[in-house]
């Protein structure tokens, strides 16, 4: 069936018009909007995908004739526009603008004459230096834009709530921000770049006042100032005006906040101010400004006490008083906030007849940068959107076309001044006041830094002085700043305020110097718990122990980290090392809070051992140690410990007397019963001679029931994730199947997720509970000596394994009843296919030994039969190491072509081959066994058996049958089927 005939789509010939008209008439009756395409394509369902589907699996081939799942993934990648440079995090709100005060004297702008009268408008609040997911409650400049929708156009102010600003050459507008925003290298804020800027640009001191006095931090975006900053005209048709500073004034009143609050909600709250004005307009506490002027004439700039155009200046009340113009409230929440607000545009150029600018430097730059920013970041026809729209009737044919144009784009009007096709009329009202006239020759210029330029942040000071705490608060703003940067810069900054006030220098200095001590070296035992536990994680357990005996404090910081962790090591030594082990269980048993702290317990050795722990002495010439002494262990509460394992009388009889005795494997079946978070269980080879007790532990607490009645409380070991048993050492005098239902047990641990243990071939296999173990966190597994005939059952149980690694092991004298000399190639694979649809890493290495209690010293031989062919199925393998013999089904080297790549998966990239059984050095070869080994591979390769493995990278042949390695033929024929076939070929060395 081809792909389009198996496609289901929206709409088919079975709906006809009249009832595609009913379910719109339905679904609008009942008010709920048709779901649609975007260009109003009724859509069935806005959570479907149109497949070609597989069978009944979730599985499917999306079709490229699905526009919607297209349009919402295309749309998906292109819904954000660029985030401001500048004022990115922001709250916002619309409301309306009242004039309460005549002052149609001074303009003739519409919007401010007419007592009573109400304009529209749309106000954003913002940030400056933090981008748009940052906190809303650092210490930082507020901008408040507002846009008036008037009768004449839109009117922008862009204000900030500090009355003063940081610069006054405009050159430097982008430097500023830089230094207030992330150092370019590190991407996190610097006091360093900040100061450093500030310093080589002190014009800005005045604002720095302001910044870290009391409200640099807002209480609430509802009870700032907001300032125009710069110098505005207010004029009038006739040519008259005059020079004003806005202000906005909240009638509730300036609230701050405190530097610790602001710091806790940035961490617990950080958009605190957004969802303050969100929550406050939507019960209906509308907030409110009342709207001044200040006010200048023209012939009084020659003699004002300062400069006009200078926007790090402020004006004094006492000779220009506020005036009041109006009240603005905000009344409305955004609809949507992207749409609303994210589009919209103000900018100081944004100006209605009546509202001029000032030959302000900064303002005259800001008239350009602001609306060039918003033709990048939301489009040339950004004043087209319904947030950026004037209400008034807007012909400007000159400006069209381009992105995103929406008006109809003026139709056949001529796009060209000067035509008689379209006459237009010209307003008579747009005056261009002039203070005076403007000339002189264009110059390069910068403004310096003059004593003048502290007189107004000396007198902020003094007014900081007086108000409550403002002093210490203006100390505890600034001071964390001046933590981190460089000792000659800290000097600097404090010069640099002292030229505000000496006693502002003199505190400052003190600080910093109080500051400087704080951070100084303290002592361990003086730092947070937190620092103290991260230095201890450095420091080995015996220098733990020892520092413990020194204090009481350090003995209850280092305790846990002390029994974090306990490990034996019983290597090539006369006896194991019980003391230690049977000192540990005595204060375990005589201290129960500390059993808890125990999370890893690795018990290490390979010694020549027989199993009741005395010295092999005819296997080495050194004379044994005496038997150490043993220590006493409370009878009491090693005898509750046993009980409440739940085992049996007899065994419980049996378990003491052997702890009592000095039994290694006993103690540490007590020992592990008693650690209720464990996490990681290893025992070595010496350690498993014997694991009765331990597995009779473990059977009780994970599969059977307690074989008494008496109160049980054995430990779930819900926290144990790795446990390694390794095989026996002393096999010549365990040879029947004695460990089986030990070792099964530990695949009923509910949460294990390594695991490495030898498992005794049983007779008849059976699981030590009336049901299979289930250990879905099991992902990797290792298995020693269980033959290929009892595999199944184990692998089949494990549903999630990602990495096996299985050795299979022949001894003629061992499990004589299940271990052969034959390998069942197939029941093998079968075995292994339970696993096909998780297992990511299999290895699977052999070995064969003597049956020494027979008196036989040399490897038995082996045969093979049926294939292992079934592995290939397994499709999510990707790494295979296996031996060569396995794959083959024979000795020797070659491969009978084929052979090989018929048992490999096509998704494996690594394959490493084993030398199992291909040769011995008893072998007569008429030809080097490396050379026939080499090219038995190259065959293999050169007659594409293994061109289904696509993913294969690397393939480790099986070792060299000499010591020196490969001879250089083989290295080079290696190299020349690498170049040939796109493979990394290598051998394994470990005999080298």
């Amino acid at each position: 069936m081809s792909c389009a005939a198996s496609v289901r789509t929206v709409f088919t010939s079975q709906y006809d018009q009249l009832q595609r008209q009913d379910i719109i008439k339905l679904a609008m009756s009942q008010n709920n909007p048709m779901s649609t395409l975007a260009n109003g394509q009724p859509s069935e369902n806005p959570g479907s995908v149109q497949q070609v589907r597989y069978g009944k699996s979730n599985g499917g081939l999306i079709v490229l004739s699905d526009t919607q799942t297209i349009e919402v993934l295309a749309h998906f990648a292109r819904e954000r526009i660029p985030e401001r440079s500048v004022h990115a995090k922001a709250a916002g709100a619309f409301g309306e603008f009242e004039v309460l005060e005549d002052i149609s004297h001074l303009t003739d702008a519409d919007f401010l004459t007419g007592i009573g009268k109400k304009t529209k408008l749309l106000t954003r609040i913002s940030t400056v230096g933090g981008e748009k997911g940052s906190s809303d409650t650092v210490r930082d400049v507020r901008g408040w834009a507002t846009k008036f929708y008037t009768e004449e156009g839109i009117q922008d102010f862009v204000f900030n709530d500090l009355p003063v600003f940081f610069i006054r050459d405009p050159i430097k507008f982008p430097s500023m921000n830089r230094s207030h925003k992330r150092h370019p290298q590190t991407n996190v804020p610097d006091n360093t770049m900040f100061w450093d800027f500030h310093l080589n640009n002190p014009e800005g001191i005045h604002a720095l006042m302001h910044l870290f006095g009391q409200r640099g931090i807002p209480a609430s975006l509802r009870n700032i100032n907001g300032f125009s900053v710069h110098t505005y005209t207010l004029n009038k048709a006739d040519g008259s005006y005059v020079y004003v500073k806005w202000h906005f004034r909240p009638d509730d009143g300036i609230k701050t906040m405190d530097a610790d609050t602001a710091q806790r909600l940035a961490g617990s709250e950080p958009d605190y101010h957004v969802k303050d004005l969100f929550k406050a307009i939507e019960k209906g506490d509308f907030p409110s400004w009342g709207v001044y002027i200040q006010v200048m004439q023209p012939d009084e700039v020659k003699d004002a006490p300062i400069d006009v155009f200078d926007d790090t200046y402020t004006w004094p009340f006492e000779k220009y008083p506020l005036r009041l113009v109006g009240r603005m409230t905000l009344t409305k929440n955004l609809n949507n906030y992207f749409q609303d607000l994210e589009q919209a545009c103000f900018s100081p150029s944004n100006m209605v007849p009546g509202i001029g600018p000032s030959a302000d430097p900064v303002l005259q730059a800001r008239m350009f940068s602001y609306p060039d920013a918003h033709r990048y970041r939301v489009g040339p026809n950004y004043f087209q959107l319904p947030c950026n729209k004037p209400i008034n009737k807007v012909y400007a044919p000159y400006v069209r076309d381009g992105p995103g144009t929406i008006n109809g784009n003026y139709g056949g009007d001529p796009d060209y001044v000067g035509s008689e096709l379209r006459p237009v009329s010209m307003s008579k009202r747009v005056q261009v006041p002039t203070h005076e006239d403007w000339s002189g020759h264009v110059t390069a210029f910068a403004t310096s830094i003059t004593d003048k330029d502290f007189e107004q942040p000396r007198a902020l000071w003094k007014i900081i002085c007086k108000e409550p705490k403002g002093k210490e608060q203006f100390l505890h703003n600034i001071l964390p700043t001046l933590s981190d940067i460089p000792d000659k810069m800290k000097d600097q900054v404090i010069e640099y305020f002292g030229r505000v006030d000496r006693d502002l220098k003199a505190c400052l200095k003190e600080g910093a110097t109080a500051l400087t001590w704080k951070m100084a070296p303290v002592s361990f035992l003086d730092c947070p718990q937190e620092i103290q536990l991260h230095v201890a994680e450095f420091v080995s357990q015996g220098d733990l122990a020892r520092f413990s005996l020194t204090c009481r404090a350090l003995h209850s910081l280092t305790e846990p980290l002390i029994y974090s962790s306990v490990k034996f090591e019983w290597t090539r030594e006369f006896h194991p090392p019980i003391t230690q082990l049977l000192q540990l269980l005595r204060t375990l048993l005589e201290r129960p809070n500390l059993r808890p702290l125990i999370r890893h317990a690795d018990f290490e050795g390979y010694g020549f051992i027989n199993e009741i722990g005395s010295y092999r002495s005819d296997w080495t010439e050194e004379t044994p140690d005496p038997p150490p002494v043993i220590p006493e262990v409370p009878e009491s509460e090693l005898s509750v410990a046993i009980w409440s394992t739940g085992v049996s009388k007899p065994t419980a009889e049996q378990w003491n007397t052997k702890v009592q005795s000095g039994s290694a494997e006993a103690s540490v079946a007590v020992l592990v019963s008693l650690l209720p978070n464990l996490e990681r269980l290893c025992l070595s080879s010496n350690w498993t001679n014997d694991t009765h007790f331990l597995g009779s532990m473990f059977r009780v607490a994970l599969c059977e029931k307690p074989q008494h009645a008496t109160k049980v409380e054995i430990p779930p070991f819900s926290s144990l994730k790795r446990v390694s048993f390794a095989p026996m050492f002393d096999e010549e005098r365990h040879l029947d199947p004695s460990n089986t239902a030990d070792a099964l047990a530990l695949f009923y641990l509910p949460n294990i997720e390594n695991l490495s243990v030898s498992i005794d071939n049983p007779t008849n296999f059976t699981w030590p509970s009336s049901s299979p173990p289930e250990p879905t966190s099991l992902e990797s597994l290792e298995i020693f000596r269980l033959r290929e005939s009892r595999l199944a059952p184990v692998l089949a149980a494990t549903t999630n394994l990602k990495k096996l690694q299985y050795n299979w092991m022949y001894r003629p004298d061992l499990d004589k009843e299940v271990s052969k000399h034959v390998v069942m190639l197939d029941v093998m694979s079968e075995a292994l296919f339970e696993t096909k649809n998780s297992l990511e890493e299999l290895e699977i290495t052999a070995e064969t030994f003597p049956a020494l209690s027979h008196g036989e010293y040399e490897p038995p031989g082996i045969a093979f039969h049926g294939s292992i062919v079934r592995l290939r199925e397994m499709h999510k393998l990707k790494t295979l190491h296996i031996p060569w013999t396995f794959l083959t089904g024979s000795k020797g080297f070659s491969t009978g072509p084929g052979l090989i790549g018929a048992a490999v998966p096509p998704t494996v990239e690594h394959l490493a081959l084993d030398g199992f059984f291909m040769w011995s050095e008893d072998d007569d070869y008429e030809e080097d066994p490396d050379e026939l080994m080499v090219e038995g591979f190259a065959e293999e390769l050169e007659s594409g058996a293994l061109l289904h493995v696509k993913s294969l990278k690397s393939v480790c042949l099986p070792g060299s049958l000499y010591i020196g390695g490969l001879s250089d033929i083989c290295e080079n024929k290696m190299r020349a089927l690498e170049d040939q076939f796109g493979l990394a070929l290598s051998y394994d060395k470990r005999r080298e």
